[in-house]
């Protein structure tokens, strides 16, 4: 059986000021393309279809033109729900959408939505889980004695009637973890995940698959098979190309992937985006992976350097139509600088966005800073802000940065669009107090 994964879509995100609309409609139409000369019988979308809890009318109408593209193709959907979706949304006309072999996990029940389809090896079961936290998992099962991500995982699985004698696969939208010592490998785009919700890959043990989203880089974690596909797109200069001004040589030819020849890492390719494709065959034999790249509309750079650097850097490139972010080392550039570097890149077709310079005004080190200035904070680290602003500068101890995380994590799982009434609030309250004697700590 032949499986494309793709995850976090983020239909009518916005970066750095720029909508990503007319990028991810051209998306859309290159993988129903692949979909057309690949013919997987299955699609999996591991969940943040949208980018908003309330997605906007084109974003929605994106979606419905890709699900109704693939469904007139004859293959099967499987799509859950992430962070960033509204569940119950997501959700409508689900059951009139099955029949057209649309499968939506959009709302946590006891029994997962899970459907079965078959190829010559027999059945392969489809298990699909909308982002899941403790809370949830404990409200949905009943079971007080949830306390982690992992546990409420733990807990829902065996909650199912598995039968691990055939094909099982299992669509999430969690942070999976490998073993001791294997770092996450962050997109640079990803909304405050930050080691909050870790969850070991062992738990999806006896899983043909474990088709994963949330995390934004593409990759496996702890076994082949425990795989991110990734976004289909770049959305934040850390998940683009990388290139040091500061090493350009004369008969450098820019723009083309052309490498210095004392330094072959100077200009490295864009790190691929696509579809992971994933063929099963009978049970217990070995699941073939491959990547299948999708080049975007607008291939997206990240240069660094100083102001004289990135000036003869960007007056040699040959590279067009592109998104460009530019951080200069040694000092700020003024309105009239910024302005011929947007005018040249304008003459190519290429769009400058302006990134935060990365010097110190007290301290010209030139070393290179976190291009996670430019966007907004994360929830957890604007509640760390706001402690120090409170304790005059004083960071927090060990307790009260998982305190810190999980208040992050309870108001990013709450759906802003709905009415935060007294019984809500309430319950918000029980679930910090409770959090609190887990941890340790004493409420006054």
């Amino acid at each position: 059986m032949k499986i494309y994964h793709i995850s976090d879509l983020h239909f009518g995100k916005t970066i750095y000021g720029k909508n990503m609309l007319e990028d991810q409609k051209d998306w859309v139409e290159k993988f129903l393309e692949k979909c057309r000369e690949g013919k997987p019988q299955a699609v999996l979308i591991a969940g943040d279809v949208y980018d908003s809890k309330i997605p906007s009318g084109d974003a929605v109408d994106l979606l419905d033109y890709m699900l109704t593209e693939l469904a007139d193709l004859g293959i099967s959907i499987f799509l859950i729900a992430g962070n960033h979706d509204n569940g119950q949304r997501l959700s409508f006309g689900r059951e009139l959408l099955a029949r057209q072999n649309v499968y939506i996990g959009g709302v946590l029940d006891k029994e997962l939505v899970h459907y079965t389809l078959e190829d010559e090896n027999g059945p392969v079961t489809f298990w699909l889980v909308p982002y899941l936290y403790p809370e949830l998992a404990e409200e949905v099962l009943h079971n007080e004695d949830i306390k982690t991500y992992e546990g409420a995982m733990k807990a829902m699985l065996a909650a199912q009637n598995i039968d691990w004698n055939s094909r099982n696969v299992i669509v999430a939208h969690q942070f999976v973890v490998g073993s001791a010592g294997e770092k996450a490998q962050y997109g640079g785009s990803e909304s405050s995940v930050a080691g909050i919700g870790a969850i070991s890959y062992t738990v999806f043990d006896g899983f043909e698959y474990v088709a994963l989203g949330h995390i934004h880089s593409t990759y496996h974690v702890g076994r082949e098979t425990v795989r991110y596909a990734g976004t289909p797109l770049c959305y934040h200069f850390d998940e683009a190309r990388k290139e040091n001004a500061g090493l350009l040589l004369e008969n450098d030819t820019l723009g083309t992937g052309t490498m210095c020849q004392n330094d072959a890492n100077r200009i490295l390719p864009p790190k691929s985006k696509g579809i992971q494709e994933i063929i099963l065959g009978a049970k217990n034999e070995e699941v073939i992976h491959n990547s299948i790249e999708i080049k975007p509309l607008h291939r997206m750079r990240h240069i660094v350097g100083s102001k004289k650097e990135v000036y003869e850097y960007l007056e040699k490139d040959a590279g067009r139509d592109e998104y460009v972010g530019i951080a200069v080392t040694d000092q700020k550039l003024t309105y009239e600088e910024e302005g011929y570097l947007r005018s040249l890149l304008g003459t190519r077709k290429s769009m400058f966005v302006n990134v935060s310079p990365r010097f110190s005004d007290t301290e010209n080190s030139g070393e290179t800073a976190n291009m996670d200035a430019v966007e907004s904070k994360t929830m957890d680290e604007l509640f760390v802000d706001f402690y120090r602003e409170q304790k005059g500068g004083k960071d927090p101890e060990e307790d009260e940065v998982l305190l810190i995380q999980y208040l992050a994590e309870l108001v990013g799982n709450q759906d802003m669009d709905e009415k935060f009434d007294d019984e809500k609030q309430q319950k918000a309250v029980d679930a910090i107090i409770k959090k609190i004697n887990q941890i340790g700590g004493t409420v006054e």
